[in-house]
């Protein structure tokens, strides 16, 4: 897959005896365990800690894709198309069996099902908890659980009465105007879409960028800019999404960047764009002047929280170390295929304390004079109040940072400096596992 290497073939961890695992940007898929064994991708009966990572096309009896009795943290990650199927007559948590302490946070949990297999009538307390089935301690904090199927109670999550499930933190349960839970109610900042499945998340499991597989926000979704960006600038989730982008993106295009619910941010996008209309992606205002030249339709651009890797060099890029920079890119009319073509337009960057030795440089990725920035000269840059404009810009789409007392265009001082891929994903994402002593990790079908 682009930008990520091969899924790395775990297929189960078991994980007991006073251990710490620690996996990070992983995929898990295809543990199909023995009908009576529990967490077709994962059991613990320890410590776990999940980041950026994947877990589906998983099964278990309970489970399908984990099944905690221990303590378990779930942070920027997808929990999908898992299954927990009857052996007999019962079978709970299509997605997760939680018996133990378990968080999850900014996570997607959808598409995971209960079957009976073709046993069973669906009695009360079986066959529950499509998502998540919940008889220890659970507590949800802007995660999405939408879209999961129970063959009797509790599609997307199933409580038992001496369970605690603690929400009321910009969570997304359900849709079509029901929380579609047994046991449990959503509270205060928690929402219940109105609409349907696919006006909350893209149902596919998809390559949306970075290492795993991840549900896309569908525009207008609930989810986006639900919650406020502090929430999501620390730990556990530090300001990015399982794909690492940053937290928080301005996704419903309003002039005010927030945090989305779920794996995934999305990133600021509008379409059928026009000529001398000002449109505001999180703080960036672009105005085009000539669109004749392109087949440009939408217009996204993504903010990147820190400095372009490409803003250092022993000349004077250090200028343009300034915290942040956006990568712009355009789509044709069907959302999909990159724009190609020029275009003119005013390209405003925010930038406070913007002054006349401020200016807007786009990197030229690889192409151009210098193979560096391209900041154009005073005449070309107009400061405002906070901002700073690059005035009737001629071209194509690329990163955009500020630089500060830089000339017309500052020049790297390697070309092996310049990159066609600006953000770089971390090339192996093969698991980080760290374990101490106790913990087994089982590879195969294991009995749970």
């Amino acid at each position: 897959r682009s930008g990520a290497a091969t899924n790395f073939g775990i297929f189960r961890l078991f994980n007991s005896g006073g251990g710490e695992l620690t996996l990070n940007n992983a995929t898990i898929t295809g543990g199909n365990t023995p009908s009576n064994v529990l967490g077709g991708a994962i059991f613990n009966g320890s410590t776990v800690t999940i980041n950026n990572s994947t877990i589906s096309g998983n099964e278990a009896l309970e489970g399908g894709g984990i099944y905690n009795e221990g303590t378990m943290t779930i942070n920027n990650s997808t929990i999908s198309g898992n299954e927990a199927r009857a052996a007999d007559f019962s079978a709970y948590g299509g997605g997760i069996f939680n018996s133990g302490t378990m968080t999850i946070n900014n996570s997607t949990i959808s598409g995971n099902i209960v079957s009976d297999a073709g046993y069973g009538y669906g009695y009360d307390d079986q066959y529950n908890g499509g998502g998540i089935f919940n008889r220890g301690t659970l507590t949800l904090n802007r995660t999405i659980v939408s879209g999961n199927t129970a063959y009797a109670l509790g599609d997307e999550i199933y409580a038992r009465s001496s369970a605690t499930t603690n929400s009321n933190n910009y969570n997304v349960i359900g849709y079509s105007g029901s929380s579609r839970s047994d046991g449990f109610t959503p509270s205060g900042t928690d929402v219940v879409p109105a609409g349907a499945l696919n006006t909350v998340l893209n149902t596919t499991l998809a390559d949306n960028g970075g290492p795993t597989l991840t549900h896309a926000l569908i525009s207008g979704s609930p989810a986006i800019d639900i919650a406020p960006a502090g929430d999501c600038s620390g730990a556990p989730v530090n300001g990015v999404d399982q794909r690492g982008v940053s937290r928080s993106q301005d996704g419903n295009v309003d002039g005010t960047a927030a945090c989305d619910a779920g794996a995934v941010e999305r990133i600021p996008q509008v379409c059928a764009v026009s000529i001398s209309t000002p449109y505001n992606l999180g703080g960036v205002v672009i105005n085009f002047d000539d669109l004749a030249s392109t087949n440009l339709n939408c217009v996204r651009v993504e903010y990147v929280d820190g400095n372009h890797p490409n803003a250092t060099s022993s000349m004077s890029n250090d200028a343009l170390e300034t915290g942040r920079y956006w990568r712009l890119s355009g789509l044709q009319a069907d959302g999909t295929t990159p724009a190609t073509g020029t275009f003119q337009a005013d390209i405003t960057l925010p930038y406070t304390g913007a002054d006349a030795d401020s200016r807007a440089c786009k990197w030229l990725d690889g192409s151009g004079v210098g193979f560096g920035w391209d900041c154009g000269t005073d005449a070309d840059n107009t400061e405002g109040t906070n901002t700073v404009t690059r005035d009737n810009y001629t071209g194509g789409f690329s990163d955009w940072a500020v630089g500060d007392n830089v000339g017309p265009t500052a020049v790297t001082n390697l070309q092996s400096q310049t990159t066609t891929t600006p953000f770089n994903w971390v090339a192996a994402s093969l698991a980080t596992l760290l374990m101490t002593l106790g913990t087994l990790i089982t590879l195969g079908k294991r009995r749970g």
